[in-house]
């Protein structure tokens, strides 16, 4: 009898040898398989850090592009506006020295302006008549 369970014992064996050469296989990828994922998550982290810090340095140099946006504005339209001044002054001249050249002062070009300038109380006693 003991004959017939030597090949059944060996089987048994053989198999729990496979068995046991899978299991080891198994938790062998499952380190492997951690050591893969914390390296990845590592390189994740690195990256993260270098996406941070070019947005920073971006935010830097849109910070300075601001700046110098604000100052071109600002002396763009102060010339702007010192150029119109400078162009309405000449226009200003130029019609008093055609009004002198028609032989109209100065003095009669304000009086006759003035003829126009009506204070606000007269204006408010002609609107309401005085009330």
């Amino acid at each position: 009898m003991p004959l017939p369970f030597i090949p059944v014992v060996i089987g048994v064996a053989a198999l729990l040898g496979y068995g046991g050469k899978k299991g080891y296989d198994g938790v062998q990828a499952m380190k492997e398989a951690k050591a893969i994922g914390e390296e990845a998550a590592e390189r994740h982290q690195e990256w993260v850090a270098r996406l941070e810090e070019a947005r920073a340095s971006l935010q830097v140099r849109l910070d300075v592009l601001e700046g110098q946006r604000k100052t071109v504005t600002v002396t763009t339209f102060r010339r702007l506006f010192d150029f119109l001044e400078r162009l309405e002054q000449k226009a200003r001249l130029s019609a008093l020295e055609s009004l002198g050249s028609l032989g109209v002062t100065r003095e009669e070009v304000g009086r006759f302006a003035a003829q126009y300038r009506v204070p606000s109380a007269s204006v408010r006693e002609r609107a309401g008549g005085g009330q």
